[in-house]
């Protein structure tokens, strides 16, 4: 699962020795984001299987270079395995000749499958005779059955090879899959003792006297065998040491754990932290610009309550989207902390800036908490999307009420921060509707399940192909960005320390083709240097008009009503909330507001009302999770 915690670097690139050969495919010119292998290269194109119409860009060739940057780089060869009708991919990329370096040669790329529902393989080979398909009779070099989800590093020792000419061959053989991308192709000799620290993971936000260990990946980008590795980790102050008794082979990889002295502070505050690599074999390193990884860590005076945020890609022009339909209904359905919006493409219900943002490169695809991108959907993956991220600790805890008065929606959001921090983080909010059925064909949903050919789907394998408008409803969509995408600039001003709560309201036009009645606003929190969503929130649009609709256990009550002078708000809290209380005129201005925090019981609160003129005003009392509204009448 990527970054779950926070990774400290990137993937290993292998870029610590000389390099022979390397091609990154950026220099190559796109037209509609495609573009031909860079010269010297050439492709073979098997299968000569007809791609499917939404890959339409790929044409007759077998190997592309498209534009990916939401995938995390900017060009790569790509090829496919998704044919109308269905086949087997037969598809080669060959490289130009090669010189093999003598000492210590070795073969990296990198390799990704966007979507993993339908993750494609590949196999490499290597040939000194020519660079035909014919000429890659031997045994591949490597086979990889099914490419991660994210750009990750392989490397390949030539030892075999070394001071030969060869040619190096990607192909791509899956069966009925999607994409497969190669980047970053490098020949290079290593170094003899060389401990690259791929990652250094820890959590950016822990708790105040908890033991933290940071954990880890290292691998041997040299050419001797490692068996041991002194590492090193410092908070700013104070260096921990502990050495890895290790059997590395070269390109071997191994999990650390640096738990003889685990992360621990008993205050709140923000911490530098660095790992690295001081030895290898008791030795120097013979590169040690790849040894270190730097992190920022806050800790936390308390856990604040969670909410998992998923950001669906979908389309009614999207014959598997409805699989990410049935999977979104499930997890509303059985995951009360969890929150799901479509983001849809290319159909009426398309949000522009929305669809602009959202980092899925296939669909159905889905982030979760902007942290995991281009993951794949289904409800087995929601699920653990949602296992891997309930238990992330928030920095803040965020509410919202939202009020429509006229044709203006008032959002009000709150973060409550338990935590100390330099960084910027914005405050920003979603709107979304629930219940959409539109008219017309583009509200057609097309249905690859349809007949039960690809199996059972929520009750959509008894639905036609495509579903007519009228039989289909459209829940949880995307319908207004408010702060924009990436929240509003100056939300939160900060400084940031334990209790400091950040306020912003919004005021904006509610759309004319929303619903109220069915509409949401999901407020999140948003760190700005990853773009990262914290945490998040849900409330029901509510107008001004909605009076004595509370819950009976909450039992809402303000007295005296009419009042002057003082009111009181009354109410029964069954167990631990952070309360606040605001007045509202009844054109949506907050006339006063109250937070208290750590409520729990029948409680009073006396609200002074002197200098309120004459007339009806709204008391909104929002709890961790829910609002309530009574009207008051001052005399």
């Amino acid at each position: 699962m990527k970054k779950l915690l926070l990774l400290l670097c990137g993937l290993a690139v292998f870029q610590s020795g000389m390099a022979q050969f390397n091609e990154n495919f950026d220099g190559v010119t796109l037209s509609n984001n495609t573009g031909s292998l860079p010269a010297g290269w050439v492709q073979y194109n098997v299968d000569n299987l007809t791609p499917y119409s939404s890959l339409s860009y790929m044409a007759n060739n077998a190997w592309v270079v498209r534009g990916a940057t939401a995938t995390g780089t900017s060009n790569a060869a790509t090829s496919i395995s998704w044919y109308s009708p269905v086949g087997q991919s037969d598809d080669w990329m060959v490289t130009p000749q090669i010189n093999i370096p003598t000492t210590n040669p070795v073969l990296s790329f990198k390799a990704m499958s966007p979507d993993q529902s339908f993750p494609d393989g590949f196999k490499v080979y290597v040939s000194t005779t020519g660079n035909t398909v014919a000429d890659f009779a031997a045994a591949p070099l490597l086979t990889v059955d099914a490419a991660p989800g994210t750009f990750t590093s392989y490397g390949i020792p030539l030892q075999t090879y070394a001071g030969q000419q060869v040619y190096i061959a990607f192909r791509n053989n899956s069966t009925d899959k999607f994409v497969l991308f190669i980047d970053d192709v490098s020949v290079q000799s290593l170094p003899s003792n060389n401990i690259f620290v791929t990652s250094a993971n820890i959590n950016r936000f822990v708790k105040t006297n908890t033991n933290n260990n940071i954990t880890g990946t290292i691998q041997n980008l040299g050419g001797n065998t490692v068996t041991s590795v002194d590492m090193q980790w410092s908070d700013g102050t104070n260096n921990y040491n502990q050495q890895l008794n290790v059997n590395l082979a070269p390109f071997g990889t191994y999990d650390y754990s640096l738990n003889a002295n685990p992360f621990n502070k008993s205050v709140v505050d923000e911490f530098n932290l660095s790992v690295t690599a001081t030895q290898v074999n008791g030795n120097a390193d013979s590169d040690p610009s790849d040894n270190s990884k730097t992190a920022i860590v806050s800790t936390v005076s308390s856990i604040k309550p969670k909410k998992v945020l998923v950001e669906e890609g979908t389309g009614t022009w999207c014959g598997w989207c409805p699989r990410g339909k049935v999977a979104m209904e499930y997890m509303y359905d059985n995951y009360p902390d969890f929150i799901g919006i479509m983001v849809h493409n290319g159909d009426p219900m398309t949000l522009a800036d929305y669809d602009a943002n959202i980092q899925v490169s296939g669909y159905p695809g889905c982030q979760v908490d902007r942290d995991l991108v281009n993951a794949g959907v289904s409800q087995t993956a929601f699920m653990q999307y949602y296992d891997a991220y309930k238990n992330v600790t928030p920095p803040a805890e965020i509410s919202a009420t939202a009020f429509l008065s006229g044709t203006t929606l008032e959002v009000n959001v709150t973060a409550n921060f338990v935590t100390k921090t330099t960084g910027e983080f914005r405050i920003g909010a979603i709107l979304i509707e629930n219940g959409i059925v539109g008219t017309g064909s583009g509200y057609n949903q097309t249905n690859y399940y349809a007949g039960g050919g690809n199996g059972n789907m929520g009750g959509f394998e008894a639905l036609p192909d495509p579903v007519p408008a009228s039989q289909m409803v459209y829940d949880y969509v995307g319908r207004l960005l408010l702060g924009g995408y990436n929240g509003q600039s100056g939300s939160v001003p900060g400084p940031i320390v334990d209790g400091y709560n950040a306020n912003y309201t919004f005021n904006i036009q509610f759309p004319s083709n929303v619903s109220f009645m069915t509409a949401k606003v999901v407020p999140v929190l948003i760190e700005t240097a990853t773009g990262r969503i914290w945490n998040a929130n849900s409330t029901d649009v509510k107008t001004y008009s909605t009076v004595e609709s509370v819950d009976s256990k909450f039992d809402l009550q303000v007295y005296p009503n009419p009042a002057s002078g003082l009111v009181n708000v009354s109410f029964n809290l069954t167990e631990s909330n952070n309360v606040n209380v605001q007045i509202y005129s009844m054109d949506g201005k907050i006339i006063s507001e109250k937070t208290v925090n750590n409520l729990q019981g029948q409680q009073v609160i006396p609200i002074s009302i002197d200098g309120l003129a004459s007339g009806n005003y709204m008391v909104s009392v929002t709890t961790n999770e829910q609002s309530f509204v009574k009207i008051l009448s001052v005399k």
